[in-house]
């Protein structure tokens, strides 16, 4: 029997708009769901805005709880019935202001209202289908608009005369261009080095002068060098060519060496200019949305609006599978049509989700296509990747190198001086009691157990009989049974995957942290501090070590005043260090 092929063609549907503007004034302001099914919600704010299907239930319960403890006690509960104790807001109305609401020997204040998708607190609430997604990954359920940056080309054209063997490079962010070597005491090139710059056109190009030595790329010399601002450039809007300058060339900061007679000019002719007459495709030219320039003074007139409203879907494949079992799909759809990308909020596991959001275009040009795609939001769950784990220990390996810890040690030499300290100290302690033990026949520590093994320790109280025929089975495996082994790759993947992925990301971003931190100390002067510092407290640990029981006191006593948390001691930053910390550079941000 053949399989059943997926029907894409266009059907058509009859859903209930929610607007009447063709009735009304045909050219009059839109509305935000004019085009689409209106929906109402149930939006109650306090501190944070959570939204409601209205048609879920009749009776709203709202529960005060400590959340300073895990099982989070209840301070106080009170019931609204939706249909009478609730008003209706319609925008452009005011706001419904806060009020207090009895909740058990205490009063909350809160605002509760029903209303549509075109309140203003829609694109910042939270849904009750995305009650299962954690704090942290909220933000990624809601409704985004984008707008890409316009590009244009930087066309740098050079043309100056030095000494042989010099050539020239370019370079604008990431990118580097280079000309050909230039031979004779009256060089040229002609040629035309383009990079791609995204507005504002605050960015700075680089050119630097180099003088081929010895014909090898490591002995080429840095001679003079060039910084220019897009935004100083020539502005072309027009098809032509820029006019040719000479600009100001500096030397290098090092210096040449003694006796060195040649001798280069300190002005270099180029022409340097944003090309703003033309349209940088950074989409398929066949289905491309927007021809514009990049000048705004060359776009044609405005044709009208384009007004779509996304309604919703029917049919969705599940996308992911949990730990429990159940599969299921968080879809949003993101609309683009020239540099403006909209996307709805994520629909949390539904296979036929309803967005029911309108966004609008302007429309320069009738060839256009606008492009719809629908996608499954996987930042609301960890999922293993080899290659992210791959890319995880390889950054580790990179802090780990064997050549760091020889650096450390060559710069820090107090750390092994304090562990050697440390050392000596632990085995004057430490000898009393092996003399006790060795002469005196005494030994304070427990008799070893009779079995020494732990079931539960190794997880033997209540084996798994599968995972017991997995620790047994031969490498390659032997089961001949297909899903039994799809079965224990999908358990290894969920449950080791994610855990090893993750671990080995934030072990490399912790790493990288640190070693962001030990760079500070590149300069003499802070080098010299922090030895001093290091040092002095080799030197307090070891004079005042009988007093550490003191010491250690006094950290037991802040630890219980952190724990109490004292109104005068609650803040809800982060502390100084702890974000200080945080915010140090990893690879994880250019890595994703």
């Amino acid at each position: 029997m053949a399989a059943k092929k997926d029907d894409f063609s266009v059907k058509k549907i009859s859903p209930k708009l929610g607007g009447e503007r063709g009735i009304r004034n045909p050219n009059g302001p839109t509305s935000s769901h004019d085009l689409v099914e209106q929906m109402e919600f149930l939006y109650v704010e306090w501190n944070q805005v959570f939204a409601f299907d209205k048609t879920k239930g009749d009776v709203l319960s709202v529960t005060l709880k400590d959340g300073r403890r895990e099982n989070g006690t209840v301070i106080g509960k009170q019931n609204f019935k939706v249909a009478a104790d609730i008003p209706f807001r319609v925008p452009p109305d005011a706001r419904i202001a806060s009020q207090w609401y009895s909740m058990t020997n205490m009063e909350l204040m809160m605002s509760v209202w029903f209303g549509t998708q075109a309140d203003e607190v829609y694109p910042r609430a939270w849904f009750s289908d995305a009650s299962d997604v954690s704090a942290s990954c909220v933000s990624n359920t809601r409704p985004k608009l984008y707008l890409a940056p316009r590009l244009c080309h930087d066309l740098i054209c050079n043309d100056v005369k030095r000494t042989p063997s010099v050539y020239v490079r370019a370079t604008l962010g990431d990118v580097e261009l280079y000309t050909e070597v230039s031979l004779g005491s009256n060089p040229s090139w002609n040629q035309d080095l383009i990079f791609v710059a995204s507005e504002p056109l605050d960015e700075t190009v680089y050119i630097t002068l180099f003088d081929k030595v010895n014909g090898q790329p490591h002995d080429d010399e840095c001679i003079r060098l060039l910084e220019k601002k897009l935004s100083e450039m020539t502005a072309v809007k027009v098809p032509g060519s820029a006019p040719a300058l000479f600009y100001d060339i500096e030397p290098p900061v090092k210096v040449e060496p003694a006796g060195d007679s040649r001798r280069f000019s300190s002005r270099i002719k180029m022409k340097l200019a944003t090309d703003q007459a033309y349209h940088v495709f950074d989409e398929c030219i066949q289905y491309s949305s927007d021809y514009r320039a990049f000048a705004k003074g060359l776009w044609p007139d405005l044709l009208g609006k384009l007004e779509i409203g996304i309604l919703g879907a029917t049919g969705l494949q599940p996308m992911k599978e949990w730990r429990d079992g159940r599969r299921s799909t968080d879809a949003y759809v993101v609309a683009k049509y020239g540099k403006k990308w909209a996307r709805t909020r994520t629909v949390v596991g539904s296979f036929s989700p309803k967005w029911n959001e309108q966004y609008s275009w302007d429309v320069y040009d009738k060839c256009t296509t606008v492009t719809f795609g629908i996608f499954d939001n996987n930042q609301l769950a960890v999922y293993f990747s080899m290659r992210i784990t791959n890319a995880n220990l390889e950054r580790l390996l990179v802090v780990f190198g064997w050549w760091y810890w020889i650096l450390c040690l060559a710069v820090w030499p107090v750390v092994p001086v304090y562990l050697a300290v440390i050392s000596l100290l632990e085995i004057f302690r430490l000898s009393r009691r092996e003399f006790n033990r060795l002469v005196l026949g005494v030994d304070a520590r427990p008799p070893p157990p009779l079995v020494p093994l732990d079931l539960k320790l190794w997880g033997l109280d209540s084996p798994d009989l599968d995972e017991l025929a997995e620790e047994f089975d031969t490498f390659p495996s032997s089961v001949v049974d297909v899903n039994v082994l799809r079965m224990r790759y999908d358990r290894l993947r969920r449950e080791m995957g994610e855990n090893v992925m993750l671990l080995l990301g934030d072990v490399a971003s912790q790493c990288e942290r640190l070693c962001a931190l030990l760079s500070l100390l590149d300069s003499p002067l802070a080098w010299i501090c922090f030895s001093l510092g290091c040092y002095a407290m080799v030197v307090l640990v070891y004079v005042f070590w009988d007093h550490v029981i003191f010491f250690q006191k006094f950290l037991f006593i802040c630890f219980v005043v952190r724990w109490v948390n004292f109104q005068c001691f609650r803040n809800d930053l982060p502390g100084g260090i702890s974000n200080f910390f945080r915010r140090l550079p990893t690879n994880e941000g250019p890595m994703f």
